[in-house]
C-alpha cells in the first residue's frame, strides 16, 4: 500500500517512514536488486512495494521499459528547453523516471535490510536530463538535486529520525564532484553526502557507478560508533528543484547491492 506523508526534510522522510514499518528481509545470494519495478500499473505513479515520500509540490513518477531509447516520453522530438536533453541509452529492466517542477520535492524509499558488511557494493545507473538551475548542495537556499540515492542505516538512538545516519551520492548542478559533507538543513547532521556528478557530465547519457558504502561510511561517520556502519534498513530516490523555483529530471535502473 502506498504511505504518503509530508515532513520538513526528505531525507528525513525516509527515516521516519524506515524507522517506523517493518523491513523486509533481502534474499540471499551474489546480489540484492533493488530497482525491481512491477510491470503492474503504480498506484499513483508509486510503483507496488515502494513509498512515497512527498516534501512538497506535486510528483512525477513513471516506470519505464525496459529499454527506453528514443524520444522522451513526456515532450515531442524538438521541444527540449535549455539546460534539457533526453536519455537515449537502452535498458535491460524497467527504469524509474523522476521529474519535478518548481514546486516539487519527492522521492519513493523501498524498505530492506543489508548487512554492509557482506553486501559493501551498491551499484546503478542514472542518467539526467535536466538539472536545477543553480543547485548546490552546499547552501540551503539552493540544495536542489535532479537525482540522489539515499541508504538508510538502523537508527542508532532517539528519536529515530535524528539518529538514523543517512549516506547520499548525488548528482548536483554547481558542486564540485567528490565533495563530501553534512545536510545543510538544522538537526540533520547524520545525512552526509557525496558528490559524484554535477554540470560538467553529459545529460541525457546513463552513467554506472559502483560505490563500497561500507568504505563511504567508515569514512563520513567517524564519530558514530568508530565508524562501524549498522544494518541497512532502505534506499531512497529522489529528486527536487523548489529551492531554485527551476526543473528537474532523471531516470534511475539497474540498482543492486553485490558482496564484490
Amino acid at each position: 500500500m502506498t504511505t504518503l506523508r509530508r515532513f520538513s526534510l526528505p531525507a528525513l522522510a525516509a527515516v521516519l517512514l524506515l524507522s517506523c514499518c517493518g523491513t523486509m528481509a533481502a534474499a540471499a545470494g551474489e546480489r540484492i536488486p533493488i530497482t525491481v519495478f512491477s510491470p503492474t500499473a503504480p498506484e499513483n505513479g508509486v510503483p507496488p512495494g515502494w513509498n512515497l515520500e512527498l516534501r512538497h509540490g506535486r510528483p512525477e513518477i513513471r516506470i519505464e521499459g525496459p529499454e527506453p531509447a528514443g524520444p522522451n516520453p513526456l515532450r515531442k522530438p524538438g521541444s527540449f528547453g535549455p539546460g534539457e536533453a533526453q536519455a537515449t541509452v537502452r535498458t535491460a529492466q524497467r527504469c524509474l523516471h523522476l521529474t519535478s517542477d518548481g514546486e516539487s520535492s519527492f522521492g519513493i524509499s523501498r524498505n530492506m535490510k543489508v548487512n554492509p558488511k557482506e553486501y559493501p557494493y551498491l551499484s546503478w545507473k542514472w542518467a539526467a536530463s535536466r538539472l536545477p538551475d543553480g543547485g548546490d548542495i552546499r547552501r540551503r537556499a539552493t540544495d536542489d538535486q535532479a537525482a540522489q540515492i539515499y541508504v538508510v542505516f538502523t537508527p542508532t538512538g532517539f528519536p529515530h529520525a535524528l539518529t538514523a545516519p543517512l549516506l547520499g551520492y548525488i548528482w548536483d548542478t554547481e558542486c564540485p564532484k567528490g565533495t563530501t559533507g553534512r545536510s545543510a538543513h538544522p538537526l540533520a547532521g547524520r545525512v552526509r553526502y557525496i558528490v559524484l556528478r554535477n554540470k560538467t557530465d553529459r545529460l541525457g547519457q546513463w552513467i554506472e557507478e559502483k560505490r563500497n558504502i561500507y568504505e563511504d561510511y567508515r569514512r563520513l561517520f567517524k564519530d558514530i560508533n568508530g565508524g562501524e556502519p549498522p544494518e541497512v534498513v532502505g534506499v531512497t530516490f529522489f529528486i527536487n528543484s523548489h529551492n531554485t523555483g527551476s526543473r528537474a529530471e532523471s531516470r534511475f535502473c539497474e540498482a543492486y547491492f553485490s558482496k564484490n
